[in-house]
C-alpha cells in the first residue's frame, strides 16, 4: 500500500513540473472563425478563400477563432479570440491568412501566446 501511495505522488509531482515547465509551441495553419470553419467542414482549400471582411462580421467573430492545422481545426480560448481578432483587424491581406501561431496546444482550446502572418 505504501508503494502505491508513493507512486501516486511520485506521479503527481512529475506531471505537475511538467505542466509548469511547458514550453510552447508553434503550428502554421488557417486563422478562420469558428463558425464558418463549420460551414466549410475545416478543408483548407475553401478555408484559403475565406476573407478577412467575413471573419471580422459580428455574427462570425462572436463564435471565437482557430487555427485549421494537420487536417483539423484547433480552437482558440478566449484570450486567443480576442489576439486573433486583433490580428484580423491589422492586417492588410484579404483572404487565405496563413499564419503561424505560438502558444499551447495541449488542451481543448489552444492558449496563444502570438500569431504572426506566415504567407509568403
Amino acid at each position: 500500500m505504501r508503494n502505491v501511495v508513493f507512486g501516486v505522488v511520485i506521479g503527481t509531482l512529475c506531471f505537475g513540473w511538467m505542466t509548469l515547465f511547458a514550453v510552447d509551441t508553434s503550428k502554421t495553419g488557417i486563422l478562420i472563425d469558428m463558425e464558418c470553419c463549420k460551414r466549410i467542414k475545416a478543408d483548407p482549400k475553401e478555408a484559403a478563400k475565406h476573407e478577412v471582411s467575413c471573419a471580422l462580421k459580428d455574427a462570425c467573430a462572436k463564435n471565437g477563432f482557430g487555427l485549421i492545422a494537420d487536417g483539423k481545426f484547433l480552437k482558440f480560448d478566449k484570450d486567443g479570440d480576442s489576439t486573433a481578432l486583433d490580428f484580423l483587424k491589422k492586417t492588410k491581406r484579404t483572404d487565405n491568412m496563413v499564419v503561424t501561431v505560438t502558444g499551447d496546444f495541449e488542451g481543448k482550446t489552444v492558449s496563444v501566446a502570438k500569431i504572426e502572418d506566415a504567407a509568403q
